[in-house]
């Protein structure tokens, strides 16, 4: 049996959310991408505690910058933009 893994939520004022599912993959893929995790070494990736909630919570970033800005393409995030973005409250 899988383990289940649990975030905690922070609200935000969603703007438009068009592209923030889009942002949310790209944000995973980027953060899988830039630690070359491959096929093979994925499953050890996996077991190493804290990295799928890093992955995912870098993920979720890249969603929420998106949401809270208007334009598909303009709201697409960057690494610079989302240093900005305060976690605990959501906001730029």
């Amino acid at each position: 049996m899988a383990d289940i893994v649990k975030f905690s939520r922070e609200e935000l004022e969603a703007l438009f959310g068009e592209s923030a599912g889009d942002s949310f993959v790209a944000g995973l893929l980027f953060g899988l991408g830039t630690q070359a995790i491959g096929s093979a070494a994925f499953s050890d990736w996996l077991a190493v505690p804290g990295n799928l909630e890093a992955a995912l919570a870098f993920a979720a970033r890249c969603g929420a910058y998106t949401a809270m800005h208007f334009g598909a393409f303009d709201a697409l995030p960057t690494i610079d933009r989302l240093q900005h973005l305060v976690p605990e409250t959501g906001r730029v």
